[in-house]
């Protein structure tokens, strides 16, 4: 007789497999007692991805490199703002030595704390370093950051004067004409720095972009970047250098309004001069003055020439002639720009005896002929230095009208 085969037990899963339907009715369920001990018939064999640790090695890496990539740009960012501000205090002292109002002995100050501004930008450009790697001298060209999704290059600059043509071999103060050139100078430096600063404000969107990104794929490793919330130098503007910058043209604009009041006051010491002449040879004119009388106005009329060239000789304005032929006019620098928009010419003029023509080569009030001959001329001198003296009226007005605008400003 054969054996009987063993008894087992009837299960609704055991009824149901046949019919593929027992797969809903095992999930989750404890094992199978007609399985072996301790196997499940679910158990594929492979281990369950859900059950295994992540590895967090390279998201961790990936986060390290973006926070040193904002740290660079952070630092880049600073020290070009930096630069940034030393060349505004240099267009300000450009701006100064740029108007012919100017004293000549002041320029050259101006320059020495050109070429201490200079070397200051030089010291910036050569420091201005992370990790070792120094961002603004132009010794590496980029700095690469891996992300995961990708590299993300940090394009470096060169900041040194040199390069940005501020140094003291191109940019010379000491001339108002080699000044004026300057300001191109220093604008065209100053595009520079700001397309750097653009630019790194491009790769700090782009780091935390990358950072927003690892966070979220890897969620499980808890990744964060803590450099992402540092604020930075960015999008920040140097107001006080570019407050220097208004002050150096309030100080032109006064220094102008001050070389105008000079003129004006040589002019009307002339021009009461001028009368006193006119005066002398109406006395001349008569025919029964004796001629010990006309001797002694013929004297006096000596006198007052020269009187007339001294004070067109001493008429000055930081050292600067105004009324002796030397100088037919000046600018005065009193916006921030090379152009000529940007600049009151002071028209000037020479009112020496000899030009006046009330020299004692010209005039002669010895005889009642000459003297009478002689009130034409005087009156032609009288009527150039009135002249003189209302162009200065209108450029004293011109001049207040900028200087109120220029402190509205500074308010």
């Amino acid at each position: 007789m054969s054996p009987r085969p063993e008894h087992r037990p009837i299960t609704l899963i055991r009824l149901l497999a046949p019919l593929g339907l027992a797969a809903p009715l095992m999930a989750g369920c404890c094992p199978d007692p007609c399985c072996p001990e301790g196997e499940n018939p679910q158990d594929t064999g492979q281990p369950d991805d859900t059950d295994q640790p992540q590895d967090c090695t390279e998201p961790e890496a990936w986060m390290g490199e973006v926070e040193a990539g904002l740290e660079l740009v952070a630092r880049g960012d600073s020290g070009a703002l930096a630069i940034q501000e030393l060349l505004l205090y240099i267009r300000a002292r450009a701006l100064r030595a740029a108007s012919e109002v100017t004293a000549e002995q002041e320029r050259d100050n101006l320059a020495l704390e050109h070429a201490t501004l200079a070397a200051t930008i030089e010291k910036l450009a050569r420091s201005t370093a992370y990790d070792g790697t120094v961002l603004t001298d132009g010794s590496q060209a980029s700095w690469q950051v891996t992300t995961g999704a990708g590299t993300i290059d940090i394009v470096l600059t060169d900041l040194t004067v040199s390069t940005l043509g501020v140094d003291t071999d191109l940019m010379d103060l000491s001339q108002a004409s080699q000044a004026q050139a300057a300001l191109d100078l220093e604008d065209a430096a100053r595009d520079v720095v700001e397309a750097w600063r653009s630019s790194l404000e491009g790769d700090r969107d782009a780091l935390l972009a990358a950072a927003g990104q690892i966070e979220t794929s890897w969620a499980g490793c808890a990744v964060v970047c803590e450099a992402c919330d540092d604020e930075t130098s960015i999008g920040t503007d140097p107001e006080a250098a570019e407050q220097g910058v208004i002050e150096a043209l309030v100080d032109n604009v006064e220094q102008g309004i001050g070389l105008v009041q000079a003129t004006e006051g040589g002019a009307e010491s002339i021009h009461t001069t001028l009368a006193a002449i006119r005066e002398l040879a109406v006395a001349s004119t008569s025919e029964e003055l004796p001629d010990d009388e006309r001797a002694y106005l013929q004297d006096s009329f000596e006198t007052l020439s020269s009187e007339v060239d001294r004070l067109a000789a001493a008429t000055c304005y930081n050292e600067i002639g105004l009324l002796d032929g030397r100088n037919e006019s000046l600018d005065a620098q009193v916006g921030d720009a090379n152009t000529t928009s940007h600049r009151v010419t002071i028209s000037l003029a020479d009112l020496t005896a000899s030009t006046l023509g009330v020299d004692t080569a010209c005039l002669d009030i010895s005889s009642a002929t000459g003297a009478q001959s002689s009130i034409d001329a005087i009156d032609t001198a009288l009527d150039t230095v009135e002249a003189v003296q209302s162009g200065m009226d209108t450029t004293a007005l011109a001049l207040e009208t900028i200087l109120d605008d220029l402190e509205r400003q500074l308010e």
